[in-house]
């Protein structure tokens, strides 16, 4: 039973889904992957034997490609009139039927050559050959058209073993992971190539151009297997994967989206006018309306606390933050609410335990994307780039995207954006462009999808909205010294901290609550009485209302503007002091050293001059241990002298020794009275 399979056919193999996309004359089948979109090419036979085996299963009922008639495609007015011209031939040679013989076919091409002064007619067969496709297709004029793509010689001109040769070398040499040129491939079927005709005098392997090589690996390699085994699986699926709509949410703050980026704008100190770097944006997306639910800019890399104050946007009104704007007069920013659901990516920041028990205490879940994959929030990712072409591109200092599209733009030299500046025209842009402006997927503005699903579906409110700021503050644990706690060099001091500190004896270890936007103040924790301690911050340059980041910018800039020259008067006294101080002590050091070797020659002189003359025992002693030692065997091995000296004694008066001593000191002690003679 032979098995006809037709283009747009779905088959089931192994469980996998797959669109019949090709089947050639030859029996080859092009199956694509509907889930990755990768591609796999089989024969008609290894479908049949999996049909048998119940391995595959094919849907009938699904629509296959519906065969359409030809049609005339657009081309260039030379085109149109060889479509004309053939069209003349073809009506002429069609009137009263089919020609009687080559003769009337002839006839009728000289006459339709002189009315239209065509120099060179085509042939009676050529005619022939249009008046038959155009009577088999129904009379469509298109089938006159110039078929170029038939035209050419089509049959492949090098042998099967020279394609097995680049078979070969693709397979083994120019799939691979380090990801070789076409070049080398080439050489090593040249190699190869060479290798084959070596002893051969007839039939040799004709080696094929540069250019054949480089079409052969576009037409006869698999787009899917060349990135899959040159660049990976992942970036095979990335690019070949199918598209679709994803998840659908079906009311606003089902689903929110957040995300970090580096901003494509270099912002300056708001005093020196220096360029400090690109700052931070973090922002929270509504998936079911798009619009953007609060966003925070920083000079800090990503962190938990750049989450936290855009999570505290995500849940208050914002519009009293427009009032003081005569630009957004009229314009509100009134979407707030607990989410339901928010989407990250496994940075450290989304997995700290300040992000997780701040969405665990109201209640919100937290679903992480599958790591290298993120399009799984891709709403949040796009409008990246719609932020980047809406409005940073246009700011001066931008960085562009990549130095490449950057080109001789001088980023640095045209900064003039503060944080604050660049705040604020972010906020602009948000409420009076990209909320009111019709979204091309949806069909509305952002603003009016978003109110549209309000009505039908209310978002949940904070409870207490005075305690949100103390619910998403950033905690610490510091150490109460005397009346104040220190972090992050601040100092934050109170009378109260000091009651407390002595009333928890040692252990003065407790829980400080702050909010990176306003560092005036903190709140220490009362683990005794369960209450919350507003303390001041007493730094020295804190102003009411100032943000970490402007308190980390001034510190930045007082150590820039600190002197660096390590050559200059104030290094050199500082180092000549240095000096001074090291050579004073090894100064008193080697003084010191003096006089205790001078106290110790001081006092062997002493005890020198009050030791009596020797005594008999003791020359005889002497001379006892010389007769001792000479008498030695030189391959002995001698005893220590105290040992040497003690035998000796022994051996000569085992009690002289002795008796010699207590004559020693009883001399001693009558010279110290001063009674001895």
């Amino acid at each position: 039973m032979s098995l006809e399979l037709r283009v747009g056919q779905i088959l089931t193999w192994n469980g996998r889904e797959f669109d019949v996309g090709d089947v050639d004359s030859n029996g080859a089948v092009l199956l694509i992957a509907r889930r990755y979109g990768g591609t796999r090419r089989v024969t008609l036979e290894q479908v049949q034997d999996a049909l048998r085996s119940a391995e595959l299963s094919i849907d009938d009922s699904t629509p296959t490609a519906m065969a359409l008639a030809p049609r005339l495609q657009p081309g260039s007015a030379n085109s149109r009139a060889e479509v004309e011209r053939r069209r003349r031939y073809v009506m002429e040679a069609a009137i009263g039927g089919a020609p009687a013989s080559k003769a009337d076919l002839a006839n009728a091409i000289r006459r339709v050559a002189a009315k239209t002064g065509d120099a060179k007619p085509p042939s009676v067969t050529t005619v022939y050959r249009w008046l038959k496709r155009f009577r088999t297709s129904g009379k469509e004029i298109a089938t006159l058209g110039v078929r170029y793509a038939a035209c050419g010689n089509r049959s492949n001109r090098y042998g099967p073993e020279l394609m097995a040769m680049f078979d070969a070398v693709i397979d083994e040499e120019f799939l691979r992971i380090n990801k070789p040129t076409a070049k080398e491939a080439y050489a090593k079927l040249g190699d190869r190539v060479c290798d084959a005709n070596l002893n051969r005098k007839t039939g040799r392997i004709k080696m094929p151009s540069y250019k054949s090589f480089c079409a052969w690996i576009r037409y006869r390699v698999d787009p899917y297997w060349l990135i899959a085994r040159r660049e990976g699986h992942l970036a095979a699926i990335r690019r070949f994967r199918g598209c679709g709509d994803g998840v659908v949410s079906t009311y606003p703050l089902e689903r929110v989206e957040i995300d970090h980026t580096v901003m494509d704008v270099i912002v300056v100190h708001p005093v020196t006018g220096e360029p400090i770097g690109r700052p931070t944006l973090t922002w929270a997306l509504d998936h079911y309306s798009r619009v953007i639910l609060g966003f925070y800019i920083s000079l800090q890399p990503p962190s938990s606390t750049l989450v936290l104050c855009c999570l505290k946007q995500v849940m208050q009104d914002k519009s009293s933050s427009l009032r003081g704007n005569p630009r957004l007069a009229g314009f509100f920013w009134s979407m707030h609410g607990v989410p339901v659901m928010i989407v990250v990516d496994n940075g450290a920041d989304f997995h700290s335990d300040h992000f997780k028990e701040a969405c665990a205490r109201f209640g919100i879940s937290i679903q992480y994307c599958p790591p290298g994959q993120p399009w799984f929030k891709g709403r949040v990712e796009r409008f990246v780039r719609t932020l980047n072409t809406g409005l940073l591109h246009l700011l001066p200092g931008s960085t562009r995207s990549n130095p490449k599209d950057r080109g001789a733009y001088k980023s640095e030299q045209l900064a003039s954006l503060t944080l604050e500046e660049l705040q604020r025209l972010v906020t602009e842009w948000i409420v009076a462009e990209y909320h009111e402006r019709r979204h091309r997927t949806l069909g509305d503005s952002p603003r009016s999808i978003w109110e549209a699903g309000v009505a039908l579906q209310p978002p949940v409110m904070v409870a207490n909205p005075k305690t949100l700021d103390l619910d998403l503050a950033m905690s610490v644990i510091a150490t109460i010294s005397g009346n104040r706690v220190q972090f992050r060099n601040l100092r934050f001091g109170s009378p109260a901290l000091a009651a407390l500190g002595l009333r928890l004896g040692k252990q003065r270890k407790v829980e400080v609550l702050y909010r990176p936007e306003d560092i005036s103040c903190a709140y220490v924790r009362d683990p005794i009485h369960k209450a919350l301690i507003e303390v001041p911050c007493i730094t020295q340059g804190i102003s009411p209302g100032m943000s970490l980041d402007a308190f980390e910018l001034l510190r930045r800039v007082a150590a820039n503007s600190a002197p660096s020259d390590p050559i200059g008067s104030v290094n050199a006294a500082a180092r000549a002091l240095r000096e001074e101080i090291a050579g004073r002590h090894e100064s008193a050091v080697k003084a010191l050293e003096q006089k205790r070797r001078a106290k110790r020659a001081a006092k062997r002189q002493t005890n020198s001059s009050l030791r009596p003359a020797s005594s008999t025992a003791e020359v005889l002693n002497r001379k006892e241990r010389a007769r001792l030692e000479s008498s030695l065997p030189r391959e002995e091995v001698p005893l220590p002298r105290a040992k040497r000296r003690d035998a000796a004694q022994t051996l000569s008066d085992p009690f002289s020794h002795r008796l010699d001593r207590c004559v020693a000191r009883s001399f001693d002690g009558i010279d110290a009275k001063g009674d001895g003679k």
